[in-house]
């Protein structure tokens, strides 16, 4: 079986090889399905997935189709200053290799039985996972030429999301009726991050069910769009169909993180998409079914209790990871300024956490904790004037519709695990590209 999950994602790979040579838009598609998939990995001492593919493979691609490679990339608002926070989390990763800042915090975890790639060479591997998943945004740019290629990104996304919706809740059927399932192999692939890595909740292809809550988030706040251009010719009823089948997955991940970054987007998509507002009401009224049927079953009760009343009464319980991470930053300030090093500021939690923490994982759970861990304010600075332009350049055009996507899937990125937006990120630079060139031909 596990002969057989590769063999898959090899298929995958000559399939998205194909459709870079053949069609832009069936590319942009299926990169954007894949994305979100995160637990689709092979473990090869780190989890390679398609987040850290989607990069090297544009740019074999692109440099073999195209007469002048990078040309696209002026389409790309902000531009230099994504380089650069690329080149800074460069330059502070190799100065803190070089001064060996993680030595003590390397060993303990080595000795506590990580592999290599994961203590010795864990700040160089992460560096490479920065590069190739940022990276996600140069992809999309070289094969977006128009409003039709970033529609098959986004069409793409919300296609891949369903597809997980689906296969989540088919596979916790399964594995209560005790049913052979290809969730077993995913475990063995991805270390245990299986469909139901917790009792009763839902992850499906995505490796956890707060990395599967969040996709189906992203996914609903694509599905809820109206711009002026393509997308918005979906028929309503398909509309509420989708969101439907990805709330009550949303509901099964039984992730308070993933609800109420659901809840902020759904409520920017309330105030600013009216055409859909009654696929929205519907939607809200299937959620509230949907919770109230899972509450009537007794699975939401302890959730309820557990995840919610003990969480609010005692955080650093439940979220130990991002309270050590807070501490370790007002005890060390100038590597909350300057940052530690890609995995870096992971590695200063060590001393933080007991040794049974420590094994579980010791990356923060959100993005905000994890940037400044690793690249300090001055890195989370630089991403946050990239975002600024970009935002700045589509308040100023015609379509204000994907402003407010772009913006409101900023705060949801805020609320997330950082390995569960690269999809968002793709996605959202094929449809800035696509607006800045439209906006070109105009003049």
């Amino acid at each position: 079986m596990v002969q057989a999950f590769i063999v898959i994602n090899i298929a995958i790979a000559v399939l998205i090889v194909y459709l870079g040579l053949t069609n832009s838009r069936r590319f942009l598609f299926a990169c954007a399905f894949l994305l979100p998939l995160q637990g689709l990995a092979i473990d090869l001492g780190v989890l390679l997935n398609w987040s850290k593919l989607v990069l090297p493979i544009a740019l074999l691609l692109h440099v073999l189709r195209a007469r002048r490679p990078f040309s696209s990339l002026a389409r790309l608002p902000g531009r230099y200053w994504y380089f650069l926070f690329l080149a800074y989390a460069v330059i502070v990763t190799l100065i803190n290799i070089v001064l060996g800042t993680h030595a003590d915090a390397i060993k303990l975890v080595a000795a506590l039985g990580a592999g290599i790639a994961q203590s010795k060479y864990r700040l160089h591997v992460q560096l490479a996972t920065t590069i190739l998943s940022w990276g996600g945004i140069i992809a999309a740019a070289l094969f977006t030429r128009d409003e039709h290629d970033a529609d098959g990104a986004v069409k793409g996304l919300i296609a891949g999301g369903v597809f997980n919706a689906v296969f989540g809740i088919f596979g916790n059927i399964a594995e209560r009726l005790h049913l052979p399932w290809i969730g077993t192999v995913v475990a063995a692939q991805t270390e245990g991050m299986s469909s139901f890595n917790t009792a009763g909740r839902l992850a499906g292809l995505a490796g956890e069910p707060k990395h599967a809550a969040a996709g189906f988030v992203f996914a609903l706040l694509f599905l809820f769009w109206v711009p002026k251009g393509v997308h918005s010719e979906q028929r309503p009823q398909r509309v509420w169909v989708k969101a439907s089948i990805l709330i009550l997955a949303l509901l099964l991940t039984l992730s308070t993180s993933g609800m109420v970054a659901g809840a902020v987007a759904l409520l920017f998509n309330l105030l600013a998409a009216k055409k859909q507002s009654v696929a929205i009401f519907v939607t809200l009224g299937v959620t509230l079914l949907s919770f109230v049927l899972l509450l009537g079953s007794g699975l939401f009760y302890d959730v309820l209790q557990y995840r919610l009343v003990e969480k609010v009464s005692d955080p650093g319980r439940f979220e130990y990871k991002d309270a050590a991470f807070w501490k370790a930053a007002f005890d060390h300030p100038e590597g909350l300024i300057l940052g530690s090093g890609a995995g870096g500021g992971d590695l200063k939690l060590v001393s933080y956490l007991d040794q049974f923490y420590i094994q579980k994982g010791i990356s923060p759970g959100y993005l905000l904790d994890e940037m400044l861990g690793d690249f300090g304010i001055i890195g989370v600075g630089l991403v946050g004037c990239f975002v600024w332009k970009v935002l700045a350049y589509l308040r100023r055009s015609p379509d204000k519709s994907l402003f407010r996507l772009i913006l409101s899937g900023v705060f949801v990125s805020l609320l997330v695990p950082r390995f569960s937006i690269w999809g968002f990120v793709f996605v959202a630079s094929s449809l800035v590209v696509a607006a800045r060139s439209k906006s070109t031909q105009r003049a």
